[in-house]
């Protein structure tokens, strides 16, 4: 990969679009298989900026920031998307926002706690 002098910022901005992408094609009822793939297809790619610039030697604080901005997006999304399932088709299951505040609690202390295991001085 270094070899064709990929940037991890930018793959993290892609990573980015592609979360606006698919809260449009949720928005739009774009067929559910589509979306799924979309999804799948953000994962890899999150996996792949961090390991583009470890071994690029092209880590930096900019792109740490980046990506928990992406990984937020990503938790959002998810987030709305069951609200908005939810919401539709009347199916409130009792423990669904228990489960919705639990992913986002968990989001925010693995966040704090790799952001403040990474920059502690």
């Amino acid at each position: 990969m270094c070899k064709y002098n990929i940037k991890p910022n930018y793959i993290t901005f892609t990573n980015m679009i592609l979360i606006m992408i698919m809260l449009i094609s949720f928005h739009y009822k774009i067929n559910k298989y589509y979306l799924l793939g979309m999804m799948i297809l953000y994962h890899i790619i999150d996996c792949l900026d961090g390991s583009v610039a470890r071994q690029c030697k092209k880590q930096s604080y900019t792109g740490l920031i980046l990506d928990h901005i992406s990984d937020g997006l990503c938790w959002f999304m998810y987030i709305f998307i069951a609200y908005i399932s939810i919401k539709n088709h009347k199916t409130l299951h009792i423990y669904t926002n228990f489960y919705l505040i639990i992913a986002t609690l968990l989001y925010l202390s693995f966040w704090c706690f790799f952001y403040f295991r990474n920059f502690q001085n």
